[in-house]
């Protein structure tokens, strides 16, 4: 019997049901319970009967830990995450938000890079250059190409970065040797510690203030907010990030018409450590 898969579920108790049931047939001890409850950070015994009956709700804190339990991908968290949002909602309106999520979620399919897969990101030509190759042919012409970007970089350069697409095997050529990318979302995965892609948000941060003065204004959209918030609150932010993040690839996948790449940056940080007495 295989693992039940999350993507047929619209229930998430139900959800939880089986694939809790499925793994303790298999005999996994980290589902036993008394570990299940450990983990999840819960005293109380009969917290899962209660659960699965409708009797208790999770946290967003306790949605996290579940899809850390059941080692979801990055994707199948987000779809976690809907999915018990959906259930837990009253809001008839918050609801059909969270059905309209759930099937999106279902229709863009994010692959997760490898781990050589991730030296696209030791140049940033690779990135931008492997979105150009989902949305255009490439006539071979390095420096007409580079010249197309903002700002301008050597054809030397997109040889090097098609070069690191084509030894990651992230882009390959057809039988007539026209270029093809290997997937046309992909992701680094939850939470990645690689050094070529703090490098690359480096550089794009860079690019992000280089904008401010050479971009005009209607070609570009900036916004900030200044926000208090407590761990719990902070995590639920990044969970609708992720979300949104989620809901402009499926925008992008829809285009039919693209011509520019543009590039996108998410920054959530502190300014001010913890205030003593906070709430």
């Amino acid at each position: 019997m295989v693992r039940p898969e999350l993507h047929d579920y619209t229930d998430f108790r139900i959800y939880l049901r089986d694939v809790l049931a499925w793994h303790r047939r298999r005999g996994d001890d980290a589902f036993l319970q008394r570990e299940l409850l450990k983990r999840l950070g819960v005293a109380s015994t009969g917290f899962i009967s209660n659960l699965l009956a409708g009797r208790k709700n999770l946290t967003p804190t306790q949605i996290r830990r579940f899809a850390e339990i059941l080692e979801f991908s990055d994707s199948d968290a987000l779809y976690f995450d809907a999915l018990v949002h959906f259930g837990q909602s009253k809001d008839q309106s918050q609801r059909q938000e969270w059905l309209e999520r759930l099937s999106q979620l279902r229709s863009v399919a994010l692959e997760t890079l490898a781990p050589n897969g991730m030296s696209m990101f030791s140049h940033s030509e690779a990135v931008f250059l492997y979105e150009y190759l989902t949305i255009s042919d490439f006539d071979g012409d390095f420096e007409k190409l580079g010249a197309a970007f903002d700002p301008p970089v050597s054809g030397n350069r997109i040889r090097q970065a098609l070069d690191v697409l084509l030894s990651a095997g992230l882009v390959e050529r057809d039988g007539k040797g026209r270029l093809q990318v290997r997937s046309t979302a992909v992701s680094s995965g939850p939470s990645p510690s690689s050094q070529e892609l703090a490098n690359f948000h480096r550089r794009t941060m860079a690019l992000a203030r280089r904008s401010l003065s050479q971009t005009p204004q209607p070609e570009r959209d900036l916004s900030v907010l200044t926000l208090g918030l407590s761990d719990d609150g902070f995590r639920r932010i990044r969970s609708e990030i992720a979300h949104f993040r989620r809901r402009l690839v499926a925008i992008a996948l829809e285009e039919t018409r693209a011509d520019r790449v543009f590039q996108l940056n998410f920054h959530l940080f502190p300014v001010t450590r913890t205030l003593e007495g906070g709430a």
